[in-house]
């Protein structure tokens, strides 16, 4: 049971929460309701301990958390949970990091330890996304042959929803340039005008890649630096491009900075250095 007694909370001469009584029982479903900015979050956030009311008792079963030292907290909020109002999550990290982050907090085993199977996500391969398109194109009704498919396949980044978006464009173009059926041939010159290339690179990482080039030198160059040149977002560098080009080989990423690999100079036809130049690092060299 959770029991509030006389909670007072307010921000600078605004007072929010005034001498609030409250009594949560086990197994009940409690709603709290009040018009925008009558203090329902301030009062959530101080029940959980993200805010600290100025006076009054917040019992759990009987044991006040306002005065509980920080080891007796932390384990008090293993028996806790909440949903936000709005995102609470962390930008930097990934889905999978974001959901362990509490085991990581709240327990001193070793992480993997702590799940009975460990399961690794692959990217689809060229055959299994070739099924998936066709299938996709049946269900849209668009008349599509095994190689146009492949050829979408081979270019979708190893991702269903890149290839059924692809497929959609591809159509579009067979409408105008054919007769409405998606031929290998068909598929190459759609793709290629929409600038992605036979492995499924698009103009924003050729973009990326020919800057660290022949910008940088190759590299290294930091991720801010990068994303200013080229008049992109650093996050969807990070998170759009970075990961794919790194599965290919193509780029190199240390928590400094990025490097373009001898595969990356080779895929865009440009004759790599000697020697890298590690000292011009963030200096843009054209």
């Amino acid at each position: 049971m959770i029991e509030l007694k006389s909670i007072y909370k307010s921000f600078e001469d605004k007072d929010v929460l005034i001498d609030i009584n409250a009594r949560f029982e086990n197994g009940k479903t409690n709603l709290i309701i009040g018009q925008s900015g009558s203090g329902k979050t301030v009062l959530m956030k101080s029940i959980v301990g993200l805010l600290t009311p100025e006076k009054g008792e917040i019992l759990y079963d009987g044991r006040n958390f306002l005065s509980m030292g920080k080891k007796e907290k932390k384990q008090l909020r293993r028996e806790m949970g909440m949903i936000f109002q709005s995102a609470a999550l962390f930008d930097s990290l990934s889905v999978l990091e974001n959901v362990m982050f509490p085991l990581d907090m709240f327990s001193s085993a070793p992480l993997r330890d702590r799940f009975g199977v460990i399961e690794r996500l692959e990217l689809y391969n060229t055959e299994q996304l070739t099924d998936i398109v066709r299938r996709s194109a049946m269900i849209l009704g668009i008349p599509c042959e095994t190689d146009g498919a492949e050829e979408i396949a081979g270019r979708a980044r190893g991702t269903p929803r890149i290839a059924n978006r692809l497929l959609k464009r591809v159509r579009d173009f067979a409408d105008v340039m054919g007769n409405g059926s998606i031929t290998k041939e068909i598929a190459s010159i759609a793709l290629s005008r929409l600038e992605i290339d036979g492995l499924g690179l698009d103009s924003l990482d050729r973009r990326m890649l020919t800057m660290i080039i022949k910008g940088y030198n190759g590299g290294p160059v930091g991720l801010e630096t990068l994303a200013a040149a080229i008049g992109e977002e650093s996050v969807t560098l990070e998170d759009i491009c970075e990961p794919f080009l790194m599965q290919l080989g193509f780029l190199g990423r240390t928590p400094r900075a990025r490097v373009a690999t001898r595969l990356a100079y080779e895929h865009l036809g440009i004759a790599p250095p000697e020697q890298s130049s590690p000292k011009d690092e963030g200096q843009l060299s054209f």
